[in-house]
């Protein structure tokens, strides 16, 4: 009767098709009307914004095409970045960076605002299940975000508590211009720096509030995410 999809925050957040669609303040918020324009070359998006999107706009488009007689209903969630515990020891990129903390292989963050767009897989899951239950739902897209949070002010919240536990916590700053410099040998590092973006702590609005209103979704601290996220590595023997 009811299909609920896994998309992700990719098939909407280059609407322009520009990498720095993410990174344009002065654009209004993202919503589940957008979406990331294919129209484009593209290398200009990333492979995975490209397939995330192709992907789901495939699904709606198989959905309206069926017969009256064999049609159900399709629902898609959008989430952020997901983190929270894992439930194997293979480490997505989504907390790729948390892995290496947890590994102590963080000695260094980049020295700029580093807010990311997060968001617990446990909110995911209440997602899915609200949105596979609830009758408004239906036909609908449900980004999952509560807010951008900066992981250097993340990371300062947990110092103590992580470093007594026998973690290695970061303990410099690196400048931007010398990760540039450095993108120039490592791919590791250029990755680094597509993630971070083109504007330095600026970022575009997301808004999760339908998620919130029609599916009754409440969002966790985020430090309970980052710790949990930590501590499952650590105990699936990950770290």
């Amino acid at each position: 009767e009811r299909v609920v999809m896994t998309s992700s925050i990719a098939a909407i957040s280059k609407p322009n098709g520009l990498h720095t669609d993410p990174y344009d303040d002065s654009a209004p918020a993202l919503t589940g009307e957008d979406w990331t324009n294919l129209e484009v070359d593209p290398t200009t998006i990333s492979a995975y914004a490209t397939a995330k999107t192709q992907a789901e706009r495939r699904a709606w488009s198989l959905t309206q095409a069926l017969p009256q007689d064999a049609q159900f209903e399709l629902v898609c969630i959008n989430p952020s970045i997901v983190v929270g515990p894992v439930l194997s020891p293979h480490v997505s990129a989504s907390v790729e960076v948390l892995h290496l903390l947890a590994a102590g292989k963080l000695p260094a963050m980049a020295g700029c605002p580093l807010p990311n767009p997060h968001v617990d897989v446990r909110e995911v899951a209440q997602a899915h299940v609200q949105a596979l239950t609830r009758p408004q739902a239906a036909g609908k897209r449900y980004v999952l975000h509560d807010d951008h949070h900066d992981m250097h002010g993340l990371f300062a919240s947990l110092d103590s508590e992580l470093t007594s536990l026998g973690f290695k916590m970061p303990r410099y700053t690196i400048p931007m211009w010398f990760l540039r410099f450095l993108s120039w040998f490592s791919t590791d590092v250029k990755a680094l720096l597509h993630t971070l973006g083109p504007a330095c702590g600026r970022v575009r609005r997301i808004d999760g509030s339908r998620a919130t209103r029609e599916l009754d979704v409440t969002y966790r601290p985020i430090l309970d995410s980052y710790r949990d996220t930590i501590h499952s590595l650590v105990d699936l023997g990950a770290v």
